[in-house]
């Protein structure tokens, strides 16, 4: 089998990105940004083997004619979450993963569901009528087009994101912010050219303009996309080098010292929500509500519960009910005897809907029953 200098510019590009890839991502220091670079680059890999299996008219091939290679619409976002993860300054909000993962994994699970029906077809004709049934063509266009809207639209987001990041760097240590300024900006550069290689090609085939060069137009492309594994893979690697390393620690440190500041103003704005305006007192109050009160993200506050404070919704809402209730115990034994049902009535209140839920939330705050609590204050 012959290769031309196209073919071994690709099959370069595969190999390198792939040993790069497999050191990355089989680092014994878990670094969250190395690995996630690496499986970039996987997947720009299995993009530059589907233009060799096309190049090589290894798509003749039974079981390759429908396989599952063009992973394009993972690469967007993926970039983006890795300049995120990189310069993830204070005041810069982490995408959610699976939301910018839908449409990728929705078209990866028809491609797989193709690949699987054409795969256990006798022949490449009864193969081409299954893939005519099941809109192949078509759904491979209209992917087309949204490969080309979502590399400019995640595009525009990391260069925001970048931007947000240039103008905290005065915050953070010079030196070392300039080193991942560098290395951000780079790759941002050589995703820029990407889309515009992308562009050109989409919009002269949809104009029908150089209709003559169209293979020599893609041939190019796909050439870019070799280098840019190449280009990745290689630098990639400097994620080793002690300089970048420090940086990205750098950011992470600056990052952390600013959440726990964003976290204790958050704790105060819910102790005033909370207490002091009485949202307590709200029997049905759920944390979604007090979320959307305090105008964050219910995963924020979930955290800040949970792993700051170390204490459920549940419960915090019960432990300012319980002092209220003990307060007004206090207050009014010095005055009656307080009987089950006049105690019960001080839980409803408190913002207490249920007898069941106030003992069990009174023993295990305060150790002992409520009518035991007031007879104690009583006696004293």
């Amino acid at each position: 089998m012959s290769f031309r200098l196209y073919d071994l510019i690709l099959i370069t590009g595969i190999v390198q990105g792939l040993v790069a890839s497999v050191l990355m991502i089989s680092s014994r220091q878990f670094q969250p940004h190395q690995k996630l670079l690496g499986l970039i680059v996987v997947v720009f890999v299995t993009v530059i083997m589907r233009a060799l299996v096309y190049s090589l008219n290894w798509d003749a091939i039974h079981w390759l004619r429908f396989a599952p290679l063009g992973l394009e619409l993972f690469l967007p976002p993926l970039l983006y979450f890795y300049v995120c993860l990189v310069t993830a300054v204070s005041g810069a909000q982490q995408p959610a993963h699976r939301n910018h993962l839908v449409l990728p994994v929705v078209w990866f699970s028809y491609d797989l569901v193709v690949f699987v029906l054409t795969l256990i077809q006798p022949d490449t004709a009864t193969q081409n009528h299954l893939a005519i049934a099941l809109y192949y063509e078509s759904v491979n266009l209209v992917e087309d087009k949204l490969i080309l809207l979502s590399t400019w639209l995640y595009l525009i987001l990391g260069l925001r994101r970048f931007l947000h990041f240039s103008h905290h760097m005065d915050q953070l240590d010079h030196a070392k912010s300039q080193v991942l300024y560098r290395w951000v900006w780079q790759i941002l550069i050589w995703m820029v050219m990407l889309a515009l290689f992308l562009m050109l090609n989409n919009v002269l085939d949809l104009l029908g303009i150089w209709t003559e060069y169209r293979w020599p137009r893609w041939m190019g492309f796909n050439i870019y996309l070799a280098l840019t594994t190449y280009y990745l893979g290689s630098l990639g690697m400097r994620l080793q080098s002690p300089r970048l390393f420090e940086a990205i620690q750098s950011i992470k440190v600056h990052q952390h010292k600013s959440q726990a500041n964003d976290y204790e103003q958050l704790r105060q704005q819910l102790h005033q929500y909370l207490f002091v305006e009485q949202h307590y007192l709200e029997p049905d109050l759920s944390s979604q509500q007090v979320a959307e009160a305090l105008n964050i993200p219910a995963e924020t506050l979930s955290f800040l519960l949970n792993r700051k404070l170390k204490v459920s919704f549940r419960d915090l809402l019960n432990q300012y009910r319980i002092d209220v209730v003990k307060s007004l115990i206090k207050e009014r034994t010095a005055i009656e005897k307080l009987s089950t049902n006049s105690i019960l009535d001080l839980a409803m209140e408190a913002g207490f809907n249920s007898q069941a839920s106030f003992y069990r939330a009174f023993k295990k705050f305060v150790g002992i029953t409520p009518l035991q609590f007031a007879t104690q204050q009583k006696d004293h």
